[in-house]
């Protein structure tokens, strides 16, 4: 059985690199990598995903808004307690790794055209 370091290092983490989401269509090592993530949800802005290997306990949180640099709205500000809320009740869960889809950027914070309407 690898541990979590090894994990990591095989999908890519520790380089820099992504592991493929589930619906990556690759071949060889990357093919086998593509199938041991199961996604448990796949909401819109917010995607949380488990390793299935027996015991690894990684999860992986990742914010899904690039168009605006994963800035922070009501609707995904609900996503991510709805994440948080299956990873508290994950009795296996160990680690969890937040991750952002925008290179470069994990979040601009606030949605701020969410609060000008809102708010004025």
């Amino acid at each position: 059985m690898r541990s979590p370091r090894g994990l990591l290092t095989a999908s890519g983490y520790l380089a820099g690199r992504h592991a493929p989401s589930a619906s990556v269509s690759t071949t060889g090592h990357n093919s086998l990598l593509a199938r041991t993530f199961q996604i448990l949800a796949q909401p819109e802005s917010v995607r949380l995903q488990k390793h299935p290997a027996p015991n690894s306990g990684i999860l992986e949180l990742r914010l899904e808004r690039p168009e605006v640099k994963n800035a922070i709205n009501w609707d995904m500000m609900r996503m991510l307690r709805s994440a948080i809320e299956k990873i508290q009740a994950d009795t296996t869960a160990k680690v969890v790794l937040v991750a952002s889809s925008v290179p470069g950027a994990f979040s601009a914070g606030a949605d701020l055209k969410v609060w000008t309407m809102q708010f004025g």
